[in-house]
């Protein structure tokens, strides 16, 4: 299958993220909340709810109540649970308001979809790779397997495709599907981080 759509702000969320923790490159806070601003714009849902809960909170930008709420209703639309539950904890009450209406949620892949992506990383597509590890990761789609989670990360990071090494690093980060390993993390958010960097400046040249 084709990489997706999403990819390129993807890239901007993620590559923010490691500005913003310091891993393989010098923390940044304006580069971070920069890089995270053109991810919500492009429409991720993920930096629009990262983004929301700052405006919320006054963290690194002034506060704004008003805009922090319309980046968690836009996250919710797309179907993000963070923002979704995010919500709901705002109004205090067990099912959201009005004003952010709970999408329905997407029902798990279907065995034509998964062999679709089965076959395709089989061939060799790093980012089917990534995401046959991710189902395995999360059981969706697939039964829970670290093994096979592992299996597939490892070949696509090795193809040098950054979204894999990144999520590699947090895993040894984490201790998730592998022992935790603070040297390997540090060694694949490296490699992920270069990765993002190239990327990010690609991108960033395409949208002059």
């Amino acid at each position: 299958p084709p990489r997706s759509t999403l990819f390129p702000y993807t890239t901007l969320f993620r590559s923010g993220s490691l500005y913003s923790r310091g891993y393989a490159v010098e923390p940044d806070a304006r580069k971070d909340l920069e890089l995270l601003e053109q991810a919500a714009a492009l429409g991720s849902s993920r930096a629009q709810y990262a983004l929301g809960c700052r405006y919320l909170a006054g963290e690194g930008v002034p506060r704004d109540e008003a805009k922090g709420l319309s980046l968690l209703n836009k996250a919710a639309a797309q179907g993000d649970a963070f923002a979704r539950q995010k919500l709901k904890s705002l109004s205090g009450e067990e099912e959201q308001s009005e004003a952010a209406p709970a999408p329905a949620v997407a029902p798990p892949p279907d065995r034509d979809y998964v062999e679709r992506f089965l076959k395709a990383a089989k061939a060799g597509d790093a980012a089917a790779q990534l995401q046959m590890a991710a189902m395995y990761l999360e059981g969706h789609g697939v039964k829970q397997n670290d093994r096979q989670t592992l299996k597939w990360l490892r070949k696509a990071a090795r193809q040098d495709y950054g979204p894999a090494q990144a999520l590699l690093g947090f895993l040894y980060e984490q201790g998730r599907a592998v022992r935790p390993d603070a040297e390997q993390a540090r060694l694949w958010y490296g490699k992920a981080a270069a990765w993002y960097r190239q990327s990010a400046e690609q991108i960033g040249r395409a949208h002059v």
